[in-house]
């Protein structure tokens, strides 16, 4: 199921985004993970890594 914010409006105030618990959830996961800066180098570092090897099988037609 594809989860989509809401984004709620008030007069006069900064506007609101709702989104779901799951979704909620990852985005807190995600910000404590980069919260650092060794720990945003070594996940850069792994995301990078991971593109190359899949870029890798793409090219051999390996399926994943």
């Amino acid at each position: 199921m594809k989860h989509i914010p809401i984004t709620i409006t008030h007069k006069d105030k900064e506007r609101t985004v709702l989104v779901s618990m799951k979704d909620y959830q990852a985005l807190k996961e995600t910000s404590y993970l980069f919260s650092t800066p060794n720990n945003t180098q070594r996940l850069l570092e792994s995301i990078a890594e991971f593109e190359v090897e899949m870029e890798g099988n793409i090219k051999l037609g390996n399926r994943f």
